[in-house]
């Protein structure tokens, strides 16, 4: 039996990912119980993924394609699928990881695959390989989905969890060419990488699932939460290090060491090695004890699963944890000086404008912690999704497979899109700006584009970075890179000097025109030439892409518009588009702030009149003056409850 395993393309040629586990698990189990195994790894071929895999086929001849993912990964998994089966119709494909776990009758029938496997699948492959072998009924095999002689799908009685994880052998780096992943690692590439300046990393897990039951969450391998041996752990960490040098190791369980015990033992074993590492930790485990020792180990970043700073909604979340306990554990990690990941989830089923504006509030008001703000997402499988199926929101799988976004709360449809568009503008708009002492362009660069060497200073501790052969190859329409100080672990946006803007001979030509327009007092045709620039609206998510006299364009018309309060709405919108493009110009925040500030928006338009304030020259008496008079505004609006919404 032959099998030829697939990681999808992930990145563009020379672009870090991440090191896809699961499939190295399986890889390397199969090649223990002594199968032929061909690895194709798409992320480090110089030819097409369909060229590569149509050579493979060719060459190796297998008689079994496996491919695993995550629900994001469906269109790349199927395309796999269906190149193989047009290549060689006769070939058994297996599916498994999240994408096919979270739904798998939907999966295996979409997917066109023969055989899916649910949950971890080390010892699942096995008997499926074995069976196959042997020509034996799959009925036998327990974990799987498979099509009968009818094709309909046939499910198999659940597999129970594996407690002896140290059993299974280590995952096949090699074949899937872990070093050439290794030497694509760049700072720009991971807020994990930024904290060394040749990173040299490789994922481990040390546990599997997660003893929580979060609303949102599904877990991949199962329900049942599972500790590694430390030893096992690490000695494959040991031998990490002596193949392929790495000086860093991110640990990427669900959830890491729900007892203190055991993470301050992991910390006394790991610290000898003296690399650097991350963890995914519950706020519940954390102490300055713990926080310290983590520190001394060598610990650089830490995930916390935040989600929301409003109780309620953290209950209907089941996330066990408080916005006490929360606010501890940032405040004793960022005082020691571990970074932070974290994110704050909108869109719970609990969510209300009002506990929106709660999170919005803690948010606004402890930006030092770099949390970032996002929609709820529905991934099958999860209480959430089965709530919203039960409910009749989710009209069609395959949709919430390729959109996963819908309104589960008992917020009206339009003032949820009202909301989800005001968190697209912060998060892409309220900047923490360092000083950027130089950026300078360096020699060489070749598959990633143009490299630049940028000295920066920390607004925490004063301390200079430099960060060397920074390509700009995901930042060319991007206002800041977000790297993290090497000295205090706090992150900093520093400002995208290389950022590319587009020229458009035709719509300065009309911008000079509609100026003219406006300056003469004929606001109307004005507003009408303005609109003419803007004509091909895409929104405010590709808002940063779009030509420099477009953004003129959308400040000018906002402006305008400003001044009429029945069009409020819209001058927000084309103010947005501004300030998206350049969220570094303080003319465009004191705008914006203005109109929040009519909007009835206090709290948001006082975090942008904050913001402006950074960033005008203190030498410009005019925009000082600017802000002066908006300050009296704000000062006067505030009181009561936040307001951002």
């Amino acid at each position: 039996m032959k099998c030829l395993l697939v990681v999808p393309m992930f990145a563009n040629i020379g672009q870090s990912y991440d090191f896809p586990l699961g499939i190295a698990y399986i890889s390397s189990t199969l090649k223990q119980a002594g199968y032929d195994v061909h690895c194709l790894n798409l992320n480090h071929q110089e030819l097409a993924p369909t060229e590569s895999l149509a050579r493979a086929i060719k060459a190796f001849d297998p008689d079994v394609c496996g491919v695993g993912g995550l629900s994001a990964h469906f269109e790349k998994v199927k395309a796999i699928f269906d190149y193989v089966r047009l290549a060689k119709p006769s070939i058994i494909n297996i599916v498994g990881g999240g994408l096919f776990s979270s739904d798998p009758e939907t999966m295996l029938n979409v997917l066109e695959a023969d055989i899916g496997v649910v949950g971890e699948g080390e010892q699942t492959i096995l008997e499926v390989f074995s069976a196959l072998t042997d020509e034996r009924s799959l009925m036998d095999v327990n974990g799987i989905w498979f099509k009968n002689g009818d094709g309909k799908a046939t499910q198999t009685p659940p597999r129970t969890p594996n407690h002896d994880l140290d059993s299974i052998p280590w995952p096949d780096y090699e074949g899937f060419q872990a070093d050439d992943l290794i030497e694509l690692a760049n700072p720009v590439d991971n807020y994990f990488y930024d904290t060394i300046e040749n990173p040299r990393s490789l994922p481990m897990i040390a546990s599997r699932s997660c003893p929580f039951a979060c609303s949102f969450c599904f877990h991949p391998t199962g329900r049942v939460y599972r500790n590694r041996g430390l030893d096992g752990f690490f000695e494959e960490l040991e031998f990490l290090i002596g193949k392929y040098a790495i000086n860093m190791v991110a640990v990427l369980d669900e959830i890491f060491a729900v007892k203190k015990n055991r993470l301050l033992e992991f910390c006394d074993r790991m610290e000898p090695f003296n690399i650097k590492w991350m963890v995914q930790l519950h706020v519940g485990v954390i102490d300055e004890e713990v926080i310290i020792r983590m520190k001394e180990a060598g610990c650089v970043y830490i995930s916390y699963g935040i989600e929301s700073m409003n109780d309620a909604v953290l209950l209907s979340m089941q996330k066990k944890a408080t916005k006490e306990q929360i606010e501890r554990a940032l405040a004793i990690t960022y005082e020691k000086r571990i970074g932070i990941q974290g994110n704050l989830i909108f869109g719970e089923t609990a969510e209300t404008l009002e506990t929106a504006n709660d999170s919005l509030d803690w948010w606004a008001n402890n930006r030092k912690y770099h949390i970032t703000l996002s929609r709820l997402q529905v991934y099958p499988g999860s209480p959430i999704y089965y709530d919203a199926l039960a409910k009749g929101l989710i009209k069609d799988k395959m949709e919430i497979i390729r959109w996963p976004y819908l309104n589960a709360t008992a917020i009206e449809d339009d003032a949820f899109m009202n909301m989800i568009a005001r968190l697209t503008i912060f998060s892409k708009t309220v900047i923490d700006p360092a000083k950027v002492i130089s950026f300078e362009k360096e020699e060489g660069g070749a598959v990633r584009g143009d490299l630049y060497r940028i000295k920066w200073r920390c607004r925490r501790c004063e301390a200079v970075n430099v960060f060397k052969n920074i390509p700009n190859d995901k930042h060319q329409t991007l206002h800041s890179f977000m790297f993290t100080c090497r000295q205090c672990l706090t992150r900093a946006d520093v400002q995208n000097l290389a950022k590319s803007m587009l020229t458009d001979q035709g719509a300065e030509a009309a911008y000079a025109q509609a100026a003219a327009l406006r300056k003469s007092g004929k606001a109307k045709e004005a507003e009408l030439k303005y609109l003419g620039i803007l004509k091909e609206d895409e929104g405010l998510i590709s808002a940063a892409s779009r030509p420099e006299a477009a953004v003129r364009a959308a400040f000018d018309l906002g402006s305008l518009l400003l001044q009429q309060k029945d069009r409020l709405p819209k001058a927000i919108y084309y103010l947005a588009i501004a300030l998206i493009c350049n969220p570094y110009n303080p003319v465009y925040n004191i705008a914006f702030a203005n109109a929040l500030l009519a909007e009835g928006s206090h709290s948001a338009a006082k975090m942008y009149w904050e913001q402006a304030k950074r960033l005008a020259p203190p030498d410009n008496a005019l925009l000082n003056g600017q802000l002066q008079a908006l300050g009296k505004l704000v000062d006067a609006a505030q009181g009561g409850k936040p307001k951002f919404l």
